[in-house]
């Protein structure tokens, strides 16, 4: 009788489960509890993704009416852009560069300039 007994994760009472694979004593402690873990996960991710979807947003403004367009490194720093928070690569001609989202960062070290293309649309 007591290998039927397990202990709820949640409130650490011991209860009797109705199934198998029951882990908590009610609905209401399984919901309490996965809610308290997606909000901890969301507040760890939130360092990044505040930035990053301010960044987005600044793109989407800064883009507006275009699918492409070169800017000076200088302004999109000054305007907000940060270049370090990225979605994902994008390989042109063998070169991978950083993007946000829909749009494609192609940074020009040379020339101090970002040329923008904006793929697909969201």
């Amino acid at each position: 009788m007591s290998d039927l007994i397990k202990i709820d994760p949640l409130t650490g009472e011991q209860f009797i489960p109705q199934r198998v694979n029951q882990r908590f004593a009610s609905a209401s402690n399984r919901k309490k509890f996965n809610n308290q873990q997606a909000n901890a996960l969301r507040k760890k991710r939130a360092i990044f993704y505040g930035p990053l979807n301010e960044t987005h947003l600044l793109l989407i403004r800064l883009m507006e009416g275009k699918d492409e367009s070169v800017f000076s490194y200088d302004f999109l720093e000054g305007y907000g852009i940060q270049f370090k928070l990225f979605t994902h690569f994008k390989t042109i001609q063998g070169i991978r560069h950083n993007c946000v989202f829909e749009f494609t960062l192609i940074i020009d070290n040379i020339n101090k300039s970002v040329k923008i293309i904006r793929y697909g649309g969201l």
